[in-house]
């Protein structure tokens, strides 16, 4: 297994519950990033055996939140 660091780009800022649905729906190792002129994002820190399951899981997990995830980056600003 191996350790991946992406971000996802969310469709809408967080209030405070849905902080805790993140968390709930398993996104415990994610630190979530927002504000007033801040895109809201999650960085994700995640052992999985690929970067496409790491990053597969994390989006049906904030799906599953109840956000939509509008963009991926990963380290270094790449987005894919």
């Amino acid at each position: 297994m191996s350790h991946h660091e992406f971000t996802l780009v969310l469709d809408h800022t967080p209030t405070g519950d849905e902080l805790d649905s993140l968390y709930e729906a398993g996104l415990d190792d994610s630190t979530p990033e927002f504000g007033p002129r801040t895109t809201p994002v999650l960085h994700v820190h995640r052992d999985a055996d690929s970067l496409a399951s790491a990053v597969l899981g994390a989006v049906k997990q904030t799906e599953a939140a109840g956000f939509a995830v509008v963009g991926v980056q990963m380290q270094g600003g790449r987005a894919c």
